[in-house]
């Protein structure tokens, strides 16, 4: 695998820029964005509408929910937001996607193990009405599939975690 960025000294692999989440350079203010659920949400969390409502708001951590319905509901619209995103003033559309790469990768790192296998599941194989997974499709082979492989990696970076907690 190659090096990412332009930093040849840095010598981290390709999946190692994902461990932390690198802030942006772009002068705007970090915001979040959450999915207002609605009916069909609570049904088919993996579902989430082009045209729901989106609002500012303080929200949790990702870990820090315990229902599964709102993690998957907050994930697609983190995820959504991310892949909607456009370039920051000045900034290159390169550097853009890296950008919503480098802001994918991080939001995964968070992810369970079985969070992890559904979510790779579900982009690797994606369902015609499901909004996320059409999304991340359009991102280019390379991304995806750097993406998908951090994503099938959670069960070995779970491992060594534990071996270096003891």
């Amino acid at each position: 695998m190659g090096r990412t960025g332009s930093n040849p000294s840095a010598g981290s692999s390709e999946l190692s820029i994902y461990k932390q989440h690198r802030p942006s350079t772009s002068r705007r203010p970090a915001v979040r964005l959450a999915v207002i659920p609605v009916s069909s949400a609570a049904s088919a969390p993996h579902r989430v509408d082009e045209h729901a409502d989106l609002r500012l708001v303080d929200e949790p951590e990702l870990g820090a929910l315990s229902d599964p319905a709102a993690r998957a509901t907050r994930l697609d619209a983190r995820m959504l937001a991310i892949l909607a995103s456009g370039p920051a003033h000045g900034e290159t559309l390169d550097a853009a996607f890296r950008r919503k790469e480098h802001e994918l990768g991080a939001v995964f790192a968070r992810l369970s193990v079985a969070e992890s296998r559904a979510l790779h599941r579900r982009l690797s194989v994606p369902a015609q009405d499901d909004l996320v997974a059409a999304r991340f499709g359009q991102l280019i082979v390379e991304r995806r599939g750097r993406l998908l492989a951090f994503l099938a990696d959670a069960r070995r970076r779970e491992a060594i975690a534990k071996f270096a907690r003891g």
